[in-house]
């Protein structure tokens, strides 16, 4: 059975210094996410097709853990694409990621108790150049 749990956050207290660092990701996050939808469009990819060979493949700074998660929201992007033109009966249309968001997993996510005046805690770790984001 797949659990999925998900998280919504404001960055409403975060500092610039961490939001600069938390965009400078995600604009990492976007590239990859491009570059493993321009693999896969068009060939017939599945999840258990994402091994080390195919994580490594495009150039960049993120960790294979990130890697990973990046190469799942592509499918996942594809997948989704694909089911809808299906639906409408119309071709599908490759498509973007627009660095918004990330979906990431537990191997990179944890919610921890709150180290000071706030309750919890997000942090993200094994992102790569050894960062850790809380």
């Amino acid at each position: 059975m797949k659990i999925t749990r998900s998280s919504k956050t404001t960055l409403k207290f975060a500092t610039r210094k961490k939001r600069e660092l938390l965009e400078r990701i995600m604009k990492e996050y976007c590239r990859v996410v491009n570059l493993f939808i321009d693999l896969f469009w068009g060939k017939n990819f599945t999840r258990q097709m994402l091994l080390a060979p195919i994580i490594a493949t495009p150039d960049g700074w993120l960790s294979s853990r990130m890697r990973q998660c990046a190469a799942r929201e592509a499918l996942g992007m594809i997948e989704s694409a694909e089911k809808s033109a299906q639906e409408r009966g119309v071709e599908p249309v490759k498509p973007t990621h627009t660095g918004k968001k990330m979906i990431l997993s537990a191997q990179v996510v944890k919610i921890e108790h709150g180290r000071n005046s706030f309750d919890l805690w997000l942090v993200l770790s094994s992102i790569g150049e050894k960062i850790k984001l809380c």
